[in-house]
């Protein structure tokens, strides 16, 4: 037993000797290492700590391929693809296979490395929805919850990164909502909500996480704020006044009596009367009033609107009630019609009021009256118009009094022709692009007086663009255009009172002329050029076959000439007779006859095609020109020939002597 045991021990002995590359450091079985999820991948993940540095251990790896890769000569884990935490793993194993050639009895040896993946602030928290919309009752006391069914979330890892507060942020109407507790998504009213002064509005909700550096997003939340009962009826006019009645039924101006609940909940109204002799009148649910007694006493009445679910919702407007037999106005209703351009100072109407007190003097002025248009006589009653109208619709309040009663009356004034308005254009900006035509567009501009006409003008590039009274833009000259160009353009739009608009135009040039046309334009100039070549070469051809076929008669005549004959140096038309020198050419001389001196000179001679060819014997005769007949003459003069001039005769004159020998050239 003790034998085994001791072969045991050294047999271990000699297994870790063996094994002793393979082994790490602080005879350690597995690394353990952390990184954060935002390391770069080819970043070295973890070196790996052999205690041997021998070259000849063997390195595999064998488990965790898909996130690393191993530098075999460093030894080193390389990171391959990005890591993240909230969508992967939080931590992975990779296992490296060590082998050792000299061992035998454990041929390798499985390495395990443990990466424990840590949490960045990488997210920021998220709401369930990007809007959300409620309704608020206006009224509600501060601190009133009013909201609290939306959360964000963040799916960094708890702590510090995942931690959620939230708060309004500033805005026009944030100052309606609250949320006290940031780390609470409870919303809560901050100041008083009124329905009569704002019917809905928007405020801003923002979720910040605990992160270094934070990370926030944002929700909008539309509130609407619903009415209550919290407004006392409203009297369309505070003040109202009868002196007419019909039926036991007063007519009540300036519109009969009617109050409404102050809010939108539209809740039932009743009247009732207070006042010196109210018992002797009676009001209904219309609001009409009605004499109970035989005689209309002047006074005045206090008229009261209640709610009926609320009476203390109640609001209170003033009746006079004047005697019908004291004074009042023929028409309780005046209307005039005028021009916009009358002049001031005419009259528009007359009214009258009439009065039981045959001694009294009836006055007359304008009562509740801000626009001063018109202005009236007092003793008369003659309206005239004072100012110029700046609206279509006026109604003015007329009283008359006889010194103890008053009455009223409406004057009612409509407006013709009026120019309030300023001309406006359809579109802020107009944008054009310039084609094969040079009409671009229409640009055109409403007035919404009546009857009224409107003038284009263009304030800058006048030179290239026009426009016409219909609001047409046009280019002028399209040639005159940049290309790839944008213009922009002023347009005034004046209506007949001078009042005026602009508008903004904008032109892109592009390629400048269209395509179509540029083609046109290119083919055009290339024809011309093909044309234009062609002609110079033709008359370049034309002289080059002139000179040709001069050269080519020259040097045939000159090679097949003789000593004994003519040397023909120039060509002529047969048609004309002319004077030429015929000079020694090639070492051909002319010879003089008797001379016996042979001398080579220039002869003067004058060609001339005669009528018919005479005889070869007239050489002889020639005391000029001595020249021996030449064989080609005497055997056929048709064949002698350079290219297409052929032998013809013609009449030479000395300059010495007489006669005219006649040879053929």
């Amino acid at each position: 037993m003790i034998y085994k045991l001791i072969y045991n021990i050294f047999l271990f002995i000699f297994i870790i000797r063996i094994s002793y590359s393979c082994l790490l450091e602080g005879e350690k079985n597995a690394v353990y290492t952390s990184v954060f999820e935002d390391l770069e991948p080819k970043s070295v993940l973890v070196h790996l700590p052999f205690q041997s540095s021998s070259p000849d251990i063997q390195l595999k790896l064998i488990k965790g391929e898909e996130y690393v890769s191993l530098d075999t000569k460093e030894r080193n884990l390389i990171l391959e693809k990005s890591l993240d935490r909230e969508t992967g793993s939080h931590k992975f194993e990779v296992v490296v296979e060590c082998k050792n050639p000299s061992d035998k009895f454990f041929p390798h040896v499985n390495i395990s490395t443990f990466i424990n993946v840590k949490d960045i602030n990488d997210n920021a928290p998220e709401f369930e929805q990007n809007e959300y919309k409620i309704n608020v009752t206006e009224e509600l006391p501060k601190g009133t919850i009013v909201f609290m069914d939306f959360e964000a979330h963040d799916i960094d890892q708890e702590g510090d990164n995942s931690i959620v507060k939230y708060r309004i942020l500033p805005g026009e109407h944030s100052k309606y909502l609250d949320i006290q507790d940031q780390f609470k998504p409870i919303i809560t009213v901050n100041e008083r909500i009124d329905y009569e002064k704002i019917t809905e509005f928007e405020v801003e909700i923002e979720a910040r996480d605990g992160g270094e550096p934070s990370l926030a997003s944002t929700a909008k939340l539309f509130v609407t704020v619903l009415d209550t009962d919290d407004q006392n009826p409203i009297f369309s006019q505070e003040y109202y006044y009868t002196n007419s009645i019909s039926d036991s039924f007063f007519e009540v101006f300036p519109s009969p009596i009617f109050a409404k609940d102050g809010d939108t909940l539209n809740e039932p109204i009743y009247y009732e009367l207070s006042g010196d002799n109210h018992n002797e009148f009676s009001i209904n649910s219309n609001g009409s009033i009605k004499l109970l007694g035989e005689e209309v006493p002047s006074t005045i009445i206090f008229v009261h609107a209640k709610q009926v679910n609320k009476p203390e919702r109640e609001s209170v407007a003033i009746l006079r009630i004047a005697n019908q037999t004291s004074i009042e106005f023929q028409h309780y209703l005046y209307s005039v019609q005028i021009n916009a351009k009358a002049p001031i100072g005419m009259e528009l109407i007359q009214v009258k009021a009439t009065t039981s007190n045959q001694h009294s003097e009836i006055t007359y002025s304008i009562v509740d009256d801000n626009s001063n248009l018109v202005s009236i006589d007092e003793k008369s009653g003659k309206i005239e118009l004072a100012s110029n109208p700046s609206k279509t619709n006026y109604n003015i309040r007329l009283m008359a009094s006889d010194g103890k009663a008053r009455t009223w009356a409406q004057f009612h004034v409509t407006v013709t022709n009026l120019n309030n308005y300023e001309p406006e254009f359809e579109k802020k900006n107009y944008k054009f692009d310039i084609k094969d035509s040079s009409l671009l567009g229409q640009i055109r501009a409403v007035d919404r007086d009546s009857n009224d006409t409107l003038e284009y003008r263009l304030l800058n590039l006048n030179a290239l663009f026009r426009i016409d009274q219909e609001g047409m833009l046009s280019v002028k000259n399209l040639m005159a255009l940049s290309p790839n160009t944008i213009y922009e353009i002023i347009v005034l739009a004046e209506d007949t009172q001078g009042h005026k608009t602009f508008t903004n135009v904008k032109i892109n040039s592009h390629g400048g002329i269209s395509s179509g046309f540029k083609t046109a334009a290119s083919i055009l100039a290339f024809v011309i050029l093909i044309i234009t070549i062609a002609i110079m070469i033709f008359f370049v051809l034309k002289k080059i076959k002139k000179i040709w076929f001069s050269n080519k008669r020259t040097q045939c005549w000159m090679s097949t000439g003789s000593d004994q004959g003519v040397i023909i140096t120039e060509s002529f038309e047969t048609s004309k007779s002319e004077t030429s020198t015929i000079r020694p050419t090639n070492h051909r001389s002319l010879f003089e006859s008797p001379s016996p001196k042979q001398q080579k000179n220039d002869q003067s001679i004058t060609l001339q095609k005669p009528s018919s060819p005479p005889s070869m014997s007239t050489f002889a005769s020639s005391p000029s020109i001595q020249v021996v007949q030449p064989s080609t003459v005497t055997n056929n003069t048709s064949n002698t020939s350079c290219g297409n001039a052929q032998l013809v005769p013609v009449t030479i004159k000395g300059d010495k002597g007489t006669g005219a020998p006649t040879i053929y050239f």
